[in-house]
């Protein structure tokens, strides 16, 4: 059973969405219409997942977010926005600060039990699709060794420069979420060292090229960043 915090301090949307997601036995909902509630609620029961809103009284979603994130505790609690707040900067800001998925108000409450559905299944799969041990990365016939500097396709060995591989690395090993060009920047070459945001997409670009059929599974998340998703499901 999944226990799903919902956090909206318009109770009419709460009770809408708590019924909604209630209607699928596997999940259960706790509500919350403050932000400090929220915290303490997260902290103490530990929810599998959090709808969370933006605009509420006191501290707002952003906020909240950014503490949940930097918290031992609850930072590997998935966050999905939920918010009447659908600009596409917002959305960036959202997505910037490690949420999940965003969510724009007015909803359709099947699409957001779908996309519940889907965060829940790549975060707390019990069978990985992904093998990843010492170094070595393995998704279908698509292996990344890390140590060995190697990248093989259907056992052939495919060229990769040492970006290309650490990019494609730790995209595969954070399969699911969304990496932030930002985060990428910082990955690979370290704050010290100043490189344009726009060098990461030369680069998915070129990785994208040598892994053919496995390309679809990078995700480019607009003006954000990008993930290796293999769970794709269709609404």
């Amino acid at each position: 059973m999944y226990k799903i915090l919902i956090v909206d301090d318009e109770k009419d949307i709460a009770e809408l969405l708590k019924y909604n997601l209630e209607r699928e036995k596997e999940c259960e909902t706790i509500i919350s219409y403050s932000g400090k509630d929220a915290f303490d609620k997260s902290y103490n029961l530990k929810p599998h997942l959090i709808l969370l809103d933006i605009m509420l009284p006191g501290i707002n979603g952003y906020d909240i977010c950014r503490e949940l994130k930097s918290n031992v505790v609850t930072s590997d609690i998935p966050v999905i926005f939920i918010t009447a707040k659908n600009s596409e900067s917002d959305e960036i800001t959202g997505m910037g600060l490690g949420a999940d998925d965003y969510i724009k108000k007015p909803f359709s409450p099947k699409l957001v039990v779908a996309r519940v559905k889907s965060v829940l299944n790549r975060t707390y799969a019990e069978k990985k699709k992904i093998f990843a041990k010492d170094g070595i990365i393995k998704f279908r016939n698509l292996v990344v060794d890390l140590m060995e500097h190697l990248v093989i396709i259907n056992d052939e060995i495919i060229y990769f420069s040492k970006i290309e591989l650490q990019l494609l690395y730790h995209l595969m090993s954070n399969e699911g979420k969304i990496l932030t060009k930002k985060f990428l920047l910082n990955l690979i070459w370290g704050k010290v060292i100043y490189v344009q945001e726009q060098s990461i997409d030369f680069f998915i670009s070129g990785i994208k090229k040598k892994i053919s059929d496995y390309a679809e599974f990078i995700e480019t998340i607009d003006g954000i960043g990008y993930r290796f998703e293999t769970n794709h499901i269709k609404l």
